[in-house]
């Protein structure tokens, strides 16, 4: 893909780990971003079931980003049903691993994303000054509206509402109105016309950013959902990376 104006690509939603029948390496990732001119990706685990507490997943992103310091950021996993134990891990994902944020999955952990059980993890985060990303779009527990309701409960840090909700674009626009520390992330979003054009028209371009979910689907046809949006060069290159890179350098 050609731009008209030269900007840098930064992939704010990127994964690895096992998942499709196969471990998927950072080497993997880095092969594609060199093929589809993506500079900088941000990765965290997949799902693994049999580490429930991820430690073991966030040790192996650490040493990716060790091998590739200038492509990779880092960040964890945790799963909320650990109590203690998940922010113990947090921390030291933080703290001793070098992480720089936090994956939430309410669906694959069974979760509401607004239910007590996850306030924990948003203090320990609040206290690191780390960002949190949500998984969104499936019902019963990773709706937009649930996000927002815990966005509002610790506006200093910033969630990201990973997939923009999938299939429910127009109640995450409404969710992000409704909190000015929530961000959308676009991987998986939907490519109605118009649609993220609005978005940038409701809330804002700064509090938008690109995502691909490799492995999950590919950041070619991701790309290109911002490519042909009818926006600046400048409020493009704000979606690819500005925006990112900004919420990355902030502190609580």
């Amino acid at each position: 893909m050609t731009h008209k104006g030269e900007y840098s690509i930064f992939d704010a939603h990127c994964h690895l780990g096992k998942t499709f029948r196969r471990e998927w390496k950072a080497t993997d990732l880095i092969q594609t971003m060199d093929t589809f001119g993506i500079d900088q990706s941000i990765v965290f685990p997949t799902a693994n079931f049999d580490d429930n507490n991820f430690s073991n997943s966030n040790k192996r992103i650490a040493e990716a980003v060790v091998e590739f310091p200038d492509r990779l950021v880092g960040f964890a996993r945790v799963n909320p049903h650990r109590s203690r134990k998940a922010v113990q891990e947090l921390k030291r994902s933080v703290e001793v691993l070098e992480l720089k944020g936090v994956k939430l999955h309410p669906t694959m952990e069974v979760f509401p994303a607004n239910s007590r059980i996850v306030h924990p993890i948003m203090r320990a985060a609040t206290e690191l000054g780390i960002p949190v990303v949500f998984h969104s779009g499936t019902a019963p527990y990773a709706l937009p509206s649930q996000i927002a309701d815990i966005a509002i409960k610790f506006p200093r840090i910033p969630v990201i509402m990973a997939h923009m909700g999938k299939g429910l674009p127009v109640e995450a626009i409404a969710a992000a109105k409704r909190s000015n520390n929530l961000v959308l992330e676009t991987s998986g979003a939907s490519s109605r016309i118009g649609l993220l054009e609005g978005a940038v028209k409701t809330i804002g371009v700064d509090r938008i950013v690109f995502g691909s979910d490799w492995p999950c689907c590919h950041p070619a046809p991701e790309k290109m959902k911002i490519d042909v949006l009818e926006l600046s060069e400048k409020e493009k290159q704000a979606i690819f990376s500005r925006n990112i890179k900004r919420i990355l350098s902030e502190e609580s």
